[in-house]
């Protein structure tokens, strides 16, 4: 049997749109796909030719060319999926991928903004000279910091998903839907935003909209964010990005006293050994602090 990458890829990614994936997760799953594609038939290799040496090899290359142990394990685990559909659909009787070994990952420490940086940055986004911009950029950096929303949420939001209290998250990762609350402060800054996205008529589905009445993408809130970071002054150890405002949300909200079950649920993490990992970066000076607000001694009734 002869199939070519192009077909297999697409075969796949159908078989994935029925299984009900997300759009975001497919057309991710598409890209690393066809790069993987590429570089095997540059080695004149058709999708089911491939051994485990050849997996191997391509392993590799990746290594050679720089590329980060995270983003390598991701790109085997994107490929053992692909060939575990391959042997359902009695392609192949062995998934090429099954013994690979993951590569050993530097766990870095991603630190949190500071008080002082968050109302820096806040302040530049709420300076912007244009109304819409002014209030869409804060509501945008507000819903990483105060709903600790990740990029792709942000950019998937509608309108219709701002209930009176809460915000709901239709499209999450791993289909995992989820309801967060809407702060006092956060309501007021979406109402400042959406009274001035109805008085410049943007109609528009899309909560986070430009000036043509478009939703915006990913790549549209990481530029803005980028603008923004060149007029604050942020520490050197200080990455600044979706991720990182995220990775803020869980620092501040342990350090203001909520459980780490209901962090772990507001986040939309399968565990919360997931959500351990982003609290890496608090000092012990905010855990003596929390353990000294709930000291047994100092709460008895």
């Amino acid at each position: 049997m002869v199939i070519t990458w192009e077909e297999l890829i697409e075969e796949y990614m159908l078989d994935l749109t029925a299984r009900g994936y997300a759009k975001s997760s497919i057309q991710s799953y598409s890209s690393q796909l066809k790069k993987i594609a590429k570089y095997f038939e540059q080695h004149e290799l058709a999708p089911l030719d491939i051994k485990k040496l050849h997996v191997k090899k391509q392993i590799i290359d990746w290594q050679e060319s720089g590329i980060a142990p995270v983003t390598i394990n991701k790109g085997v685990v994107i490929l053992k999926g692909f060939y575990k559909y391959c042997c359902e659909e009695e392609y192949i009787s062995v998934n090429p991928c099954n013994g690979i070994k993951q590569q050993r990952e530097h766990k870095k420490i991603i630190y949190p903004l500071t008080d002082s940086e968050i109302k820096q940055i806040l302040q530049v986004a709420a300076n912007h000279p244009y109304p819409l911009l002014k209030h869409r950029n804060t509501v945008i950096l507000m819903l990483m910091l105060d709903c600790g929303l990740r990029i792709g949420e942000v950019e998937r939001l509608d309108d219709s998903d701002i209930l009176q209290n809460q915000l709901y998250i239709r499209e999450a990762k791993n289909r995992k839907e989820r309801a967060v609350a809407l702060s006092p402060a956060m309501r007021k800054a979406l109402i400042k935003y959406l009274r001035v996205k109805k008085q410049l008529k943007l109609d528009c589905e899309a909560l986070i909209v430009n000036y043509h009445n478009e939703r915006m993408t990913k790549g549209n809130i990481w530029f803005m964010m980028q603008q923004i970071a060149k007029k604050v002054k942020i520490r050197d150890e200080v990455r600044f990005s979706g991720h990182t405002l995220r990775h803020t949300y869980a620092a501040m909200q342990v350090r203001n006293g909520l459980d780490i079950h209901t962090l772990s649920l507001n986040m939309g993490h399968e565990n919360i050994g997931i959500t351990q990992t982003y609290l890496r970066s608090l000092s012990s000076e905010d855990f003596i602090n929390k353990s000294i607000q709930t000291s047994t001694l100092m709460n008895l009734r």
